[in-house]
């Protein structure tokens, strides 16, 4: 299955394509979880990063991986 990943003002990730219910988890490149909110609308999930310092980090959508750089 292929998601799409847009960016929304440089602080939010739209992953679009979901069909079955999410399990997201948004982690630093070390590998620590980060506290993240997301919205999911059934075809949409809305991960917010605005809480977390700019730089790099992945997020994990059920069997998926998605690299993002925040602003």
């Amino acid at each position: 299955m292929r998601y799409s990943v847009r960016f929304v003002n440089g602080k939010n990730v739209v992953i679009s394509g979901i069909k079955d219910t999410p399990h997201v988890a948004v982690y630093s490149v070390s590998g620590v979880l980060q506290q993240a909110d997301c919205d999911y609308d059934g075809d949409n999930i809305n991960v917010k990063l605005q809480s977390l310092p700019k730089g790099l980090y992945i997020i994990k959508v059920n069997d998926k991986t998605i690299k993002v750089r925040t602003r």
